[in-house]
C-alpha cells in the first residue's frame, strides 16, 4: 500500500510540474516574441499554449484515474516532445531565452517518461487506479 501512495504522490508531482512548465513556457514564449516585435507569433504562442494546457488537463484527468490509453497518449506525446525538442535545440539557431524554454521542459519530459514507464511505485498506483476505473465502468 505504501508503494501505491508513493506512486500517487509522484504522479501528482509530475502532473503539477508539467502543467507549471507548460504555463511558464507559454508565458515566456509570449513575452519573448513581444520583445522582438513579433505580435502575431506571440498571439500564436499564447493560443497554442492554452490549447495544449486544455488537452493536457483532459488527458491527465484520465491518467490519474488509471486509464491505460491515457498513459500511452502521455508516453507518445512526451516521446514526440523529447525528439522534437532535441531536433529544435540542435537544428534551429536561438538565443539563450529560447534555449531555456526548450531545454528545461525537455529534461523534465525525459524524467517524466522514466517515472511513468519504469518506476514501480507509479506502476502500482496506476494499476490500482486502473482497477478502480474498470470496476466503475463495469457498473
Amino acid at each position: 500500500m505504501k508503494a501505491v501512495q508513493t506512486g500517487q504522490r509522484i504522479v501528482i508531482a509530475l502532473m503539477v510540474i508539467s502543467i507549471s512548465l507548460s504555463v511558464l513556457s507559454t508565458v515566456t514564449s509570449y513575452n519573448l516574441y513581444n520583445q522582438m516585435d513579433l505580435s502575431s507569433k506571440a498571439s500564436q504562442a499564447l493560443y497554442q499554449g492554452i490549447a495544449r494546457l486544455i488537452i493536457t488537463l483532459f488527458v491527465y484527468h484520465f491518467l490519474y484515474r488509471g486509464h491505460k490509453w491515457a498513459l500511452w497518449v502521455v508516453v507518445i506525446l512526451l516521446s514526440l516532445a523529447v525528439f522534437g525538442g532535441v531536433a529544435i535545440i540542435f537544428l534551429v539557431p536561438m538565443n539563450a531565452g529560447f534555449l531555456v524554454v526548450y531545454l528545461i521542459p525537455l529534461l523534465f519530459f525525459i524524467a517524466m517518461l522514466y517515472f511513468l514507464l519504469f518506476n514501480s511505485s507509479v506502476k502500482a498506483f496506476l494499476n490500482q487506479s486502473n482497477d478502480k476505473a474498470q470496476a466503475t465502468d463495469a457498473k
